[in-house]
């Protein structure tokens, strides 16, 4: 009895000390960024001292993926001062790709948790009366979703709703324009929905970022939405007059796709706490772009923001 308890304490003093080595390490990070610097060195140079002391500490105890802390890395540095962020991120193409990056992180979360599916069927299942309905219910529900993450990640998360919708109504295959009706409705609904914010797609914040680099001058979030949202929502209605006048749905009865959304809807368990958490991440993230973004930079936020989604436990 007395060796398997030691055998057992082994495992669980490895990981106190494990703990012990990395809060140290943190500690002492922390304590170089916040500390004044020693003669002979600069203030951002005992900061850049402090954000290795950290990066190195966390890649050795690996608390969170190396990928993450290399990404801490590289918000750190501008957040810090120690660098200017169009300089950090000119190493690696520019920002965009960084605001991108930690928007398809976001975008996986939502996915990943199950929000962006029970956003959707939320929406379908008030939009379920007759095919004319159902048609603007996927179109809208597509737009809106774009309008927070990627489109392409809207259309690869719609499209087996869309499928197993088609498949309960026994809609012909390449023969029934309700078929078709539906499924432009899920394609042109994510590209009109993509062109509202910057989550959309990459055209626009690579757009916003060539302009920025080649003639200095900068759209912010907050203006691009203000801009391009009613042109989305302009062209979503326009959208669905054309596939209603072109495609005419062949049944009037969709009660088997009713009742498959409801019974979608229904299986899904109540609001995970990681749905609330995923929600919550986005919307305060959302707020910092509009509020922070230019004195922050967007890129910044958005990898701030994805590595939240792995210190939260999100995924």
């Amino acid at each position: 009895m007395k060796i398997s308890t030691e055998k057992a304490s082994a495992p669980t003093r490895l990981k106190w000390l494990k703990q012990l080595f990395l809060f140290s390490g943190m500690i002492l990070g922390l304590a170089l960024i916040l500390l004044p610097p020693p003669s002979g060195l600069s203030d951002a140079g005992i900061k850049c001292l402090g954000v290795a002391t950290i990066c190195v500490t966390l890649w050795i105890f690996a608390p969170i993926p190396l990928a993450v802390t290399s990404l801490a890395a590289i918000i750190l540095l501008p957040a810090l001062e120690i660098l200017d962020k169009r300089l950090v991120f000119s190493f690696f193409g520019n920002s965009a790709v960084f605001f991108l990056l930690g928007v398809f992180i976001i975008a996986g979360a939502m996915m990943h948790t199950g929000l962006s599916k029970r956003i959707a069927l939320f929406f379908l299942t008030r939009f379920d009366k007759s095919p004319q309905f159902l048609i603007f219910g996927i179109l809208l529900a597509s737009s809106i979703l774009s309008l927070f993450m990627p489109e392409h990640a809207v259309a690869a998360m719609m499209f087996p709703v869309v499928m197993e919708i088609a498949r309960s109504l026994r809609l012909e295959k390449g023969k029934s324009p309700l078929a078709v009706a539906l499924f432009l409705a899920l394609t042109w609904g994510a590209v009109i929905g993509g062109i509202g914010t910057f989550l959309g797609g990459a055209r626009a914040p690579l757009a916003v970022e060539l302009l920025k680099e080649t003639f200095n001058r900068d759209i912010s979030f907050t203006s691009w939405a203000i801009a391009a949202t009613p042109i989305a929502v302009f062209l979503t209605f326009i959208a669905f007059l054309i596939l209603s006048w072109h495609f005419k749905p062949e049944i009037k009865d969709i009660t088997p796709a009713r009742r498959l959304l409801q019974q979608e809807l229904d299986r899904m368990d109540k609001i995970s706490i990681n749905e609330v958490k995923i929600g919550l991440l986005l919307l305060v993230t959302i707020f910092f772009w509009i509020y922070g973004g230019h004195r922050m930079g967007l890129a910044v936020i958005s990898l701030a923001a994805a590595i939240m989604v792995f210190l939260l436990n999100i995924v």
